[in-house]
């Protein structure tokens, strides 16, 4: 962590009440985020990471319950807040870049509106809003913010929308950004420049930022440190120098294997074998054990706590240290 701390999170444990049973979505995850950081949240679907983040920000869906744990920011639980003082909090401390901009942008509302909006609800006056509006979409790349501000969603391009997605998201220049799977829903050629858009944002205005992806090659470029989900529980933290240079944790080291990396010349990629088990029903032990090549009995019978292996923290019964990787 670098920096004074921001965010921690101990303990927290989300279940989702379902028809089928209980969905063990995230146990016992604890991890903290220093102030103008930027963390990478990686994993495969169904890890967690997105219910953790929406957690922090607020915006658990239901049936996603928190049944036990803090969420600490700047020292405030988080979880204790009514609704009203989430209104007060979000957006203005922490704000949310949501995956897809076709959901989170109003059809029917113009660009520049919809970033007035959000001012205007936060003590600016509707002339004040508007001229800030266009400042903001000029900021994150849009050209002629002047004409785009009377634009409506259907009328941009999908980098352009995320574009307008992200200028919300900055608009009251929060602490905190998570940004969920920011780029999947954007054309290859895209992402990259709406990756670099967020971290030269997030380090301008020195705010912290969440990365949410599945891509360890994304998190590559865009964090100093990466945390690594499976299966609802923290397996691996370090910084990004560490985690790609040498994972000390199986399931880390499998999904390197899996991502192409440009400057990846030799070998073949290799999917991970098996797939996320159900967190219905979630294995004994570790949750990787069945997919991991150094499972023991061990790994099958008791659950791992993450302990510090040369000061990084790695949640396994065997950590590869080297000579295994």
């Amino acid at each position: 962590m670098t920096g004074s701390r921001l965010l921690r999170i101990e303990g927290l444990t989300i279940h989702y009440l379902t028809l089928r049973g209980i969905v063990r979505a995230v146990e016992d995850f604890s991890l903290e985020l220093g102030e103008a950081e930027k963390l990478a949240l990686v994993g495969e679907s169904g890890s967690g990471k997105t219910t953790v983040g929406m957690a922090v920000a607020g915006l658990l869906p239901p049936p996603g319950r928190i049944v036990g744990g803090r969420i600490l920011f700047r020292g405030v639980d988080l979880t204790r807040l009514s609704y009203d003082e989430w209104r007060s909090i979000r957006g203005k401390e922490i704000s949310v870049v949501f995956q897809d901009p076709n959901s989170s942008l109003n059809p029917v509302m113009k660009v520049g509106d919809q970033i007035a909006e959000i001012l205007e609800a936060h003590g600016y006056t509707r002339g004040e809003a508007r001229r800030r509006a266009v400042e903001l979409l000029g900021e994150v790349g849009i050209p002629d913010p002047e004409t785009r501000y009377h634009a409506y969603p259907h009328q941009l391009s999908g980098g352009m929308k995320q574009r307008v997605a992200i200028a919300i998201a900055i608009a009251l220049q929060p602490s905190l950004i998570i940004a969920d799977e920011p780029t999947s829903a954007l054309d290859v050629t895209i992402q990259a420049r709406i990756l670099r858009l967020l971290k030269d944002l997030s380090e301008k205005r020195k705010s912290s930022l969440i990365l949410i992806t599945h891509d360890l090659g994304v998190a590559a470029d865009v964090a100093d440190r990466i945390a690594v989900m499976y299966a609802g529980h923290l397996v691996e933290v370090g910084s990004t120098k560490e985690i790609i240079e040498e994972p000390m944790h199986p399931y880390t080291a499998k999904l390197l294997e899996s991502i192409p990396f440009v400057h990846k010349t030799e070998g073949r990629l290799r999917a991970i074998p098996g797939h996320v088990p159900s967190l219905i029903n979630p294995p004994s032990g570790c949750r990787f054990h069945p997919r991991c090549p150094y499972a023991t009995e061990e790994c099958a019978r008791l659950k791992p706590r993450p302990i510090l292996v040369r000061g990084r923290l790695v949640a396994c019964h065997n950590p590869l240290l080297g000579e295994q990787a």
